[in-house]
Protein backbone atom coordinates (compact mmCIF):
# COMPACT_ATOMS: atom_id res chain seq x y z
CA UNK A 1 0.00 0.00 0.00
CA UNK A 2 2.79 2.45 0.67
CA UNK A 3 4.07 1.82 -2.97
CA UNK A 4 0.64 2.94 -4.37
CA UNK A 5 0.89 5.92 -2.14
CA UNK A 6 4.00 7.03 -3.16
CA UNK A 7 3.57 6.15 -7.35
CA UNK A 8 0.45 8.34 -7.20
CA UNK A 9 1.52 10.74 -4.77
CA UNK A 10 -1.39 10.01 -2.89
CA UNK A 11 -2.18 9.41 0.68
CA UNK A 12 -3.67 5.85 2.58
CA UNK A 13 -6.73 8.14 3.62
CA UNK A 14 -7.63 9.82 -0.60
CA UNK A 15 -7.22 5.90 -1.70
CA UNK A 16 -8.93 4.30 1.10
CA UNK A 17 -12.34 7.05 -0.26
CA UNK A 18 -12.66 5.43 -4.03
CA UNK A 19 -11.49 1.75 -2.68
CA UNK A 20 -12.88 0.51 0.79
CA UNK A 21 -10.50 -2.11 1.13
CA UNK A 22 -6.89 -2.77 -0.27
CA UNK A 23 -8.70 -6.02 -1.86
CA UNK A 24 -11.22 -3.90 -3.81
CA UNK A 25 -8.07 -1.63 -4.92
CA UNK A 26 -6.53 -4.58 -6.19
CA UNK A 27 -9.13 -5.93 -8.30
CA UNK A 28 -9.07 -2.66 -9.60
CA UNK A 29 -5.23 -2.80 -10.58
CA UNK A 30 -5.88 -6.33 -12.01
CA UNK A 31 -8.93 -4.88 -14.22
CA UNK A 32 -6.85 -2.43 -15.71
CA UNK A 33 -4.08 -4.13 -16.19
CA UNK A 34 -5.72 -7.05 -18.12
CA UNK A 35 -7.37 -4.15 -20.28
CA UNK A 36 -4.27 -2.71 -20.81
CA UNK A 37 -2.87 -5.97 -21.96
CA UNK A 38 -5.43 -6.98 -24.29
CA UNK A 39 -5.45 -3.31 -25.81
CA UNK A 40 -1.61 -4.02 -26.45
CA UNK A 41 -2.64 -7.39 -27.89
CA UNK A 42 -5.35 -6.03 -30.20
CA UNK A 43 -2.80 -3.28 -31.26
CA UNK A 44 0.03 -5.99 -32.05
CA UNK A 45 -2.45 -8.58 -34.00
CA UNK A 46 -2.95 -7.01 -37.25
CA UNK A 47 1.09 -7.73 -37.89
CA UNK A 48 0.03 -11.53 -38.03
CA UNK A 49 -1.62 -12.76 -41.42
CA UNK A 50 -2.34 -16.50 -40.25
CA UNK A 51 -4.31 -17.90 -37.24
CA UNK A 52 -1.03 -19.82 -36.96
CA UNK A 53 1.49 -16.42 -36.84
CA UNK A 54 -1.19 -15.39 -33.95
CA UNK A 55 -0.65 -18.16 -31.69
CA UNK A 56 3.27 -17.67 -31.98
CA UNK A 57 2.40 -13.61 -31.53
CA UNK A 58 0.46 -14.41 -28.45
CA UNK A 59 2.86 -16.53 -27.05
CA UNK A 60 5.73 -13.59 -27.17
CA UNK A 61 2.79 -11.32 -25.77
CA UNK A 62 3.17 -13.39 -22.73
CA UNK A 63 6.71 -13.78 -22.47
CA UNK A 64 7.11 -9.57 -23.05
CA UNK A 65 4.48 -9.24 -20.16
CA UNK A 66 6.48 -11.71 -18.17
CA UNK A 67 8.52 -9.00 -15.88
CA UNK A 68 5.19 -7.13 -15.04
CA UNK A 69 5.35 -7.07 -11.32
CA UNK A 70 1.40 -6.92 -11.02
CA UNK A 71 1.32 -10.41 -13.28
CA UNK A 72 3.45 -11.63 -9.23
CA UNK A 73 1.83 -9.88 -7.38
CA UNK A 74 -1.29 -11.44 -8.19
CA UNK A 75 0.18 -14.73 -7.67
CA UNK A 76 1.15 -13.63 -4.02
CA UNK A 77 -1.88 -12.27 -3.27
CA UNK A 78 -4.45 -14.97 -4.34
CA UNK A 79 -1.97 -17.27 -1.95
CA UNK A 80 -1.58 -15.14 0.48
CA UNK A 81 -4.88 -15.23 1.54
CA UNK A 82 -8.22 -16.09 2.12
CA UNK A 83 -10.39 -15.09 -0.90
CA UNK A 84 -14.22 -14.66 -0.89
CA UNK A 85 -16.43 -16.46 -3.56
CA UNK A 86 -17.27 -13.06 -4.85
CA UNK A 87 -13.24 -12.31 -5.13
CA UNK A 88 -12.96 -15.18 -6.81
CA UNK A 89 -15.50 -14.64 -8.97
CA UNK A 90 -14.29 -11.20 -10.15
CA UNK A 91 -10.93 -12.50 -10.76
CA UNK A 92 -11.81 -15.53 -13.08
CA UNK A 93 -14.47 -12.75 -14.91
CA UNK A 94 -10.80 -11.29 -15.17
CA UNK A 95 -8.75 -13.83 -16.11
CA UNK A 96 -11.59 -14.72 -18.76
CA UNK A 97 -11.01 -11.38 -20.69
CA UNK A 98 -8.74 -13.06 -23.29
CA UNK A 99 -10.62 -16.05 -23.73
CA UNK A 100 -12.93 -14.26 -27.04
CA UNK A 101 -9.65 -13.56 -28.52
CA UNK A 102 -7.96 -16.76 -28.32
CA UNK A 103 -11.54 -18.66 -29.67
CA UNK A 104 -12.11 -16.00 -32.16
CA UNK A 105 -8.22 -16.96 -33.71
CA UNK A 106 -8.89 -20.67 -33.63
CA UNK A 107 -12.28 -20.63 -35.11
CA UNK A 108 -10.34 -18.11 -37.45
CA UNK A 109 -7.75 -21.02 -38.20
CA UNK A 110 -10.08 -23.50 -38.74
CA UNK A 111 -12.29 -21.24 -40.92
CA UNK A 112 -9.35 -20.82 -43.43
CA UNK A 113 -8.29 -24.25 -42.87
CA UNK A 114 -5.18 -23.69 -41.18
CA UNK A 115 -6.70 -26.06 -38.29
CA UNK A 116 -8.90 -29.00 -37.96
CA UNK A 117 -12.26 -28.38 -37.51
CA UNK A 118 -12.81 -29.17 -33.87
CA UNK A 119 -14.59 -27.18 -30.82
CA UNK A 120 -12.41 -23.98 -30.46
CA UNK A 121 -14.04 -22.99 -26.93
CA UNK A 122 -12.06 -26.82 -26.07
CA UNK A 123 -8.87 -25.49 -27.36
CA UNK A 124 -8.66 -21.76 -25.85
CA UNK A 125 -8.90 -23.56 -22.36
CA UNK A 126 -5.73 -25.62 -23.83
CA UNK A 127 -4.00 -22.82 -24.96
CA UNK A 128 -4.94 -20.63 -22.32
CA UNK A 129 -3.67 -23.47 -19.84
CA UNK A 130 -0.24 -23.67 -22.17
CA UNK A 131 0.42 -19.88 -22.06
CA UNK A 132 -0.76 -19.26 -18.09
CA UNK A 133 1.53 -22.68 -17.10
CA UNK A 134 4.39 -21.78 -18.33
CA UNK A 135 4.31 -18.01 -16.88
CA UNK A 136 5.83 -19.91 -13.95
CA UNK A 137 9.10 -20.48 -15.25
CA UNK A 138 9.82 -16.93 -15.06
CA UNK A 139 11.76 -17.71 -11.47
CA UNK A 140 13.51 -20.13 -13.03
CA UNK A 141 14.38 -19.32 -16.41
CA UNK A 142 15.78 -16.08 -18.27
CA UNK A 143 13.29 -14.60 -20.72
CA UNK A 144 15.08 -15.70 -24.10
CA UNK A 145 14.81 -19.56 -22.52
CA UNK A 146 11.00 -18.92 -21.55
CA UNK A 147 10.66 -17.46 -25.19
CA UNK A 148 11.93 -20.93 -26.46
CA UNK A 149 9.99 -23.12 -24.64
CA UNK A 150 6.51 -21.03 -25.39
CA UNK A 151 7.48 -21.40 -29.22
CA UNK A 152 7.87 -24.90 -28.35
CA UNK A 153 4.47 -25.44 -26.52
CA UNK A 154 2.84 -23.58 -29.51
CA UNK A 155 4.83 -25.71 -32.12
CA UNK A 156 3.54 -29.01 -30.23
CA UNK A 157 0.31 -27.70 -30.15
CA UNK A 158 -0.17 -27.03 -33.32
CA UNK A 159 1.31 -30.19 -34.63
CA UNK A 160 -2.09 -31.57 -33.19
CA UNK A 161 -4.38 -29.24 -34.71
CA UNK A 162 -2.84 -27.95 -38.29
CA UNK A 163 -4.31 -29.61 -41.70
CA UNK A 164 -1.64 -31.56 -43.15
Amino acid sequence: MEDICTINNRSKGSIYYHFKSKEELFMYLIKLNNEDWMDEWLEKEPQYKTATEKLYGLADHYVDDMANPLNHAINEFVSGQVVSQEMMDEMLALIRIPYATYERILSEGMEAGEFKQGNPQDMMHIIYGLLSGLSTLYFEKDVQEIRRLYHIGISSLLTGIQQR
